[in-house]
């Protein structure tokens, strides 16, 4: 089997698929008495959809570092997806590789963007020697990729009104429930408009908002996986699932969170498997 190599060089922002309100309204819940262990549960959902029997990838939005073999077809198949960019792309094995002109490829594939398409074909390179001085675990493959792929967390999304501050590189979406892309600002940022902007049609358009260069992208989660988090929480909460299949414990900012029998394993229900299907890996 082909060697991938894999490190997360900026990690992701948030990790929980599903909003603690979007949690509590479903529930009908309107004090603050279950906030903590409902996003305890939320964490818990989000780790098991990502796992293997969920998604069986992290699909939080992350910069990674990948390091993989050519194989010398058109395309050039990430484990991370959807992809938003791609920062650079080296061939060799050296301490200076060759860079890959930009030009030369484009993100592409299939409808969730898990590919990098290269008309000339990407050359058919196995393993070398390392890739940098400081690796001593043996050789690595070819070629080195840095790129951002994965979902916004819907915690991470604000929705545009007028008058709003605007943090560099923050992530909005339209008034609009139907509009299929989400927005990024600039670097700068600044403060929204009296008026909404029209947003772009098309991925990586962009549109001016009182200063303010917002770009479309198609990072948005889909429904269906928050769905399948808001099912597993809204389950486990009111004891009518196991909680959490095979999860011993979890962990985040300070919490924790310990499950009984940690031992049983109990699939997700075929409704939850049936809602994240279309957008699992085939490997991790």
């Amino acid at each position: 089997m082909a060697m991938i190599h894999r490190t997360v060089t900026v990690a992701a922002g948030s990790r929980s698929l599903v909003e603690l309100a979007t949690v509590k309204a479903e529930l009908g819940i309107t004090g603050s008495g279950s906030d903590t262990k409902l996003n305890r549960l939320i964490l818990a959902a989000s780790s098991m959809l990502a796992g293997p029997e969920g998604l069986n990838r992290e699909p939080w939005l992350q910069t990674y570092l990948e390091h993989l073999p050519g194989r010398g077809g058109h395309y050039l198949i990430l484990s991370r997806w959807p992809i938003q960019s791609v920062a650079s792309v080296t061939r060799g094995t050296t301490d200076s590789p060759d860079t890959v002109t930009a030009s030369d490829y484009e993100v592409a594939g299939n409808l969730w963007r898990d590919r990098l398409y290269k008309k000339t074909g990407w050359t058919l390179d196995r393993l070398g020697t390392p890739h940098d001085s400081t690796v001593t675990d043996g050789p690595l493959p070819a070629y080195n990729v840095t790129y951002t792929a994965g979902w916004v967390m819907p915690d991470l999304v604000t929705e545009w009104s007028a008058g709003a501050s605007v943090a560099a590189s923050a992530w909005f979406k339209s008034t609009d429930a139907d509009e299929p892309f989400i927005f990024q600002a600039d670097a700068v940022g600044g403060t929204t408009d009296a008026a909404e902007p029209t947003w772009p049609t098309v991925a990586a358009g962009t549109v001016t908002d009182n200063g303010i260069t917002w770009t479309a992208y198609d990072q948005q989660l889909p429904k269906s996986v928050e769905e399948a988090a808001i099912l597993l929480v809204a389950g486990w909460f009111s004891g009518d699932s196991s909680i959490p299949s095979g999860i011993k414990s979890e962990a985040h900012d300070g919490s924790r969170i310990e499950y009984l029998a940690p031992d049983v394993v109990t699939p997700l229900s075929a409704a939850v498997r049936a809602l994240v299907s279309p957008y699992r890996s085939a490997s991790f």
